[in-house]
């Protein structure tokens, strides 16, 4: 016999219940309830569904969320109808029906001024109470502030202005700063940053403090960078700010959160690495997020995710580093590694993401390690002797696969190089030999393989691969297991590149780009066969 409809609402609370006050919810969660609800013998999923809608609770926003993703799963054909029957309703409170726009702009459908204005009782409050709602939550929720940004990015000029003017006439202290904070540093017109500038002179907040000391490095712009110095400056004379009072301030701020923990790869062959920053806070959500920083021109890359279950927090980093070893560093100098190369970067006047503003956040209550960096990473290590092991520990090693060097315009010497390489006529080719012998004394060569590592060495004498580590450390300072070394990088690197060069042309965006590739390119197959019986069949290998 079916259920009437009073013990189908029974047995969809049954299922839903325990949902209600969890801190995170996974798809495994959501696809188990919903397997449950279709179980119900000849239920009305549309009728399941508009319990599920009124059962949506805005004040928890993870449980919302899933019972409106089970009403969509549920009865996709009526589900918006359904939403904008509760919309239309003058029974339901303002703030209920901004989240329901929220939802539905996220699933692609659009609403102008007007169609929010008919909905709402109250529009500007409305608006107002869910602007303060989102900066209070990005005080600790990175996507927040992303999302602010995200916003802000993609409108035209007038509107980016008038956006940064409306949150300045709304709010201010704190939650003001809080937004303005990314957008000072990732604004990609001087006009706006040094709007942020004036604002943090005014409100004095502590969440200042960060990107005034990062804009004060910005050496390509001495207008921003002394303004940003002298507001420092004075917030110290003060008193108001101390580094006691900042930590204080964020230790406070990340109360919630479980001391987070810090992983390293070693560096690739264009010298960059990542850093993978995990927290996971008291009712046991994790945040997550991972930088892709290149060790001469600091963190370019960034994306994480907040209010994963443990076992989606598993599995993100299981796929990431799918074929790559991590290793565990401690938290102090994984922000001391982050805080010296994102200066680096400012000061180079290179672009960094404002994801990476955003999500680097998470630390801001870890004092980093004191010292200069390649003191942090040499801690410890110890110089010895070399012996005849040392080219099979190299040559042999999985570390080293692809160190070599690409066609760029951030490695212009290697560039240079192969531009010779290509220009020698074919009874010519032996000269190679030769370059490699007066390349492998460049001095930016040097310096990039002796950081790299250092890197890696400082890695593996984390992981207690001390022996391994004191190996590659001490490789540095013997002059002739170097250049060694350096020749042999530099030969697989005009290897690869011919290798490369014989591959189908791809276009390649910017001005700089690669010599043709051509299927039939005889100059990369003459390099390819010079390369294989010179250096490949003479050494056996």
């Amino acid at each position: 016999m079916p259920l009437n409809k009073l013990q189908i609402k029974a047995k969809v609370f049954e299922i839903i219940n325990p949902l209600r006050d969890l801190d995170a919810i996974d798809d495994k969660i959501i696809s188990k309830a919903i397997k449950e609800i279709k179980a119900i013998k000849e239920a009305d999923f549309e009728f399941i569904a508009r319990i599920l809608i009124k059962e949506a609770d805005v004040k928890t926003t993870k449980s919302a969320g899933a019972f409106l993703y089970m009403a969509e799963n549920l009865a996709p054909e009526s589900f918006i109808e359904l939403i904008l029957k509760e919309l239309n309703s003058n029974k339901i409170p303002d703030s209920r029906k901004m989240f329901f726009l929220n939802i539905l702009s996220g699933l692609g459908i659009k609403f102008n001024a007007d169609d929010i204005n008919s909905y709402l009782k109250n529009p500007d409050e409305a608006i107002n109470k869910e602007t303060s709602r989102f900066l209070e939550c990005a005080k600790i929720d990175p996507e927040a502030q992303i999302d602010f940004l995200d916003f802000y990015f993609s409108s035209d000029a007038l509107d980016k202005k008038e956006l940064i003017n409306s949150v300045i006439k709304d709010f201010e202290g704190d939650r003001l700063i809080n937004i303005l904070s990314p957008l000072a540093l990732s604004a990609d017109d001087k006009e706006a940053i040094e709007l942020c500038l004036n604002i943090m002179e005014k409100q004095k907040s502590l969440i200042s403090i960060k990107p005034l000391k990062y804009l004060s490095n910005l050496k390509t712009s001495a207008k921003i960078q002394n303004k940003a110095f002298k507001i420092l400056q004075k917030m110290k004379m003060s008193g108001f700010y101390s580094e006691s009072k900042l930590y204080n301030f964020y230790k406070t701020l990340l109360r919630d959160f479980e001391e987070p923990k810090a992983a390293i790869t070693t560096p690739d062959g264009n010298s960059n690495f990542s850093v993978l920053i995990s927290r996971k806070t008291r009712q046991g959500s994790c945040f997550l997020f991972f930088v892709a920083i290149n060790i001469e021109l600091g963190p370019f890359s960034c994306f994480g995710f907040s209010s994963l279950t443990e076992n989606d927090h598993d599995t993100i980093i299981k796929r990431f580093f799918n074929s790559r070893e991590r290793f565990f560093i401690p938290i102090e100098e994984a922000k001391a590694i982050l805080n010296t190369l994102t200066l680096r970067r400012i000061s180079l006047n290179k672009i960094i993401p404002y994801e990476y503003f955003c999500w680097e956040r998470l630390l801001d209550d870890v004092e980093p390690k004191d010292g200069e960096l390649f003191q942090i990473l040499e801690k410890n290590l110890t110089k010895k002797e070399l012996t005849s092991e040392v080219q099979n520990l190299t040559d042999n090693s999985p570390y080293f696969e692809n160190w070599f060097f690409r066609y760029s315009k951030n490695i212009p010497w290697f560039s240079k190089m192969m531009d010779k390489i290509l220009e020698l006529k074919d009874e010519e080719l032996y000269k190679i030999n030769g370059l490699i012998e007066e390349y492998s004394k460049n001095e930016d060569l040097k310096e990039a393989i002796k950081k790299r590592l250092k890197f890696l060495a400082y890695c593996l004498n984390k992981n207690n691969k001390k022996e391994l580590a004191d190996t590659y450390y001490s490789l540095i300072f013997n002059e002739k297991e170097l250049k060694t070394f350096l020749e042999n990088i530099l030969k697989r690197s005009v290897y690869e590149f011919a290798l490369t060069l014989n591959l189908p042309r791809k276009e390649e965006a910017g001005l700089f780009k690669k010599p043709e590739n051509k299927k039939d390119n005889k100059k990369a197959k003459l390099i390819i066969d010079f390369v294989e019986k010179e250096w490949i069949d003479k050494n056996g290998n």
